[in-house]
């Protein structure tokens, strides 16, 4: 629960995306409750190299309008390199409407042992008593 001393503060959630797993799209985090997202603000650093199969990572929601974190361009392969910093594009601000989903999706196959991304996503929580990613 967020305390109504929290509402417009910036929160993070830090999360780890595994990048040795077959094609298929992953949940990264829930809303509960609604939140503002500012992928200007998130960062997303590669902790362990990726390769082939593994074509690229993209991060998006699951929402009605789908917003992109992370673009198919942005997180291919080339650019998985280890202590590589991602730079997203600049999108603008939006709301993760409550039960909605930040989903990654992993596109032509396993990374390799260990490979993997630390992103943190901040996010202001909407309303007294809700707005959390988990």
């Amino acid at each position: 629960m967020v305390e109504s001393s929290q509402l417009g503060q910036w929160r993070s959630l830090v999360a780890t995306i595994n990048l040795n797993q077959t094609n298929a799209t992953y949940t990264l985090a829930t809303a509960t409750g609604d939140v503002v997202i500012d992928p200007r603000q998130c960062s997303w650093y590669v902790d362990v190299a990726a390769a082939a199969p593994l074509t690229s990572v993209s991060i998006v929601t699951n929402s009605t309008t789908v917003n992109t974190l992370l673009t198919v361009a942005e997180g291919v392969v080339a650019n998985l390199v280890a202590q590589a910093t991602l730079s997203p594009a600049n999108v603008k601000p939006f709301i993760l409407r409550s039960g909605k989903l930040l989903q990654y999706i992993i596109a032509g196959g396993v990374g390799g042992t260990g490979s993997q991304i630390t992103v943190e996503i901040m996010y202001k929580p909407l309303g007294a008593g809700s707005g959390v990613l988990s």
